[in-house]
């Protein structure tokens, strides 16, 4: 799977050499949403993390003059730490996005919505007290799955034609983690300031 990642990587930094990128970083919420039945009642709750993210994505191709289709790598890391322990979570995400585009004098408004394929690069839980002490849920007895599918929105404004400010909103699709009683997704809001060029 790694390799997939360096192809696509490649293939990205490689595409369409006129065409508009952005390079952008930003905070992110993660969260881990749990349905969980509870003496036959369904309750839900979360486990959020406070994180960071850098992306790049680029224009794959160009439609009509307002829309286009882009493609992007962008590389997370988020934590969450309550009185009981401290959990780490770090991926890197393929986005595929339609984008619709306008402009209002010199500034591009723009609105896009796709999928992004996720692979987590680590997970952790440790005491908060003593990170060392981790273990890694992928490598755990816990059936925790690495690998993430979500679909979401972006809208974003680029100032000038350079500077973008963004922000965005991702629903994942796949149970990440199953028993009797709990499934396990993900959720991600995030909002970022980059440059286009």
């Amino acid at each position: 799977m790694k390799k997939l990642f360096v192809v696509f990587l490649f293939f990205i930094l490689g595409f369409n050499c006129h065409a508009q990128k952005e390079v952008s970083v930003g905070a992110a919420r993660s969260a881990l949403l749990y349905s969980k039945l509870e003496d036959g009642v369904a309750t839900n709750y979360q486990t959020p993390y406070d994180g960071l993210f850098v992306s790049f994505t680029g224009t794959l191709v160009q439609l009509t003059d307002d829309i286009s289709l882009r493609a992007g790598l962008m590389a997370s890391y988020g934590l969450y730490q309550d009185s009981e322990e401290l959990d780490r979570e770090s991926y890197v995400t393929l986005p595929l996005d339609l984008r619709t585009s306008g402009y209002i004098g010199r500034t591009m408004v723009y609105c896009s919505f796709g999928l992004r394929f996720a692979y987590g690069l680590s997970s952790t839980v440790s005491p908060p007290d003593n990170p060392s002490a981790s273990i890694d849920l992928y490598n755990s007895a816990v059936d925790y799955s690495r690998y993430d599918a979500l679909y979401g929105a972006e809208l974003g404004i680029v100032f000038g034609g350079k500077v973008l400010l963004k922000a965005g909103i991702d629903r994942g699709l796949v149970v990440r983690m199953s028993t009797d009683d709990t499934k396990l997704t993900r959720n991600v809001l995030s909002a970022g300031l980059g440059i286009a060029f």
